[in-house]
Order: structure tokens, then sequence, then C-alpha cells
């Protein structure tokens, strides 16, 4: 992934479907599930992110999305992340604290080495 690579949003409940049929890891407190889509074209990678609502207001829901966004932006300024990715990723119902950006791009840095 190079430095201006853009990482797009799930949309397509086929998509979802895809995802759902996918792999299933953890890692501290969140979760990932991902399906490598295998097909002609080489299409970046596309990213959901499933909070729910007992993990704070919508401004800690929204800094939560916007640090997992950041945090595989910095991971692919460093090391590759492989193409034709869809990933979910969450957080466990039972936290209700904030999780701090560290945390975060360490878990992001465990589930690519494990996918790579």
């Amino acid at each position: 992934m190079s430095t201006n690579t853009k990482i797009y949003r799930v949309t397509s409940l086929l998509e979802f479907d895809q995802i759902k049929k996918g792999k299933f890891s953890r890692a501290n407190s969140l979760w990932f599930k991902h399906v490598i889509v295998q097909n002609e074209s080489e299409t970046p990678i596309k990213l959901s992110v499933a909070v729910s609502k007992k993990y704070g207001n919508a401004v800690a829901r929204n800094l939560f999305k916007r640090r997992i966004k950041n945090a595989i932006y910095s991971y692919g300024q460093t090391h590759e992340i492989p193409n034709n990715i869809l990933l979910l990723i969450g957080v466990d119902r039972e936290c209700s604290n904030q999780i701090e950006y560290c945390e975060i791009y360490d878990s992001i840095e465990f589930f690519f080495k494990k996918v790579i």
C-alpha cells in the first residue's frame, strides 16, 4: 500500500455476505473478520467498522473509527498490506472503556502479520 492509497468502504450486501463467510480472529479488545477476494483485477482494501452503542456516545465511536483508519494508514506506510481484502473490524461487547491508539495499532499489526 502506498502512502496515497485510499481505503474504501464495504458498501454492498454481497461484500458483507462474503465477509460473514470469512475467517475470524481476535487481538486484544478488537476482533477481525476478513476474506481475500480472488478476482482478475486488483481491488484496494475495503474496510468496515462495527462499534456497539455500549462503547460510548457518538463522539467516542467516531473517534474509534478514525483511529482504526489512521492505524491502517500508518501500518500501510511502513509495511505491505495485501490488496483484494474485505475487512470488518469490531470491538468486544464487554469493552466499555475507550481503546487507546497504541492498542489499536498493535492489534492491527498483529492481524496483518497473521494474515500475510
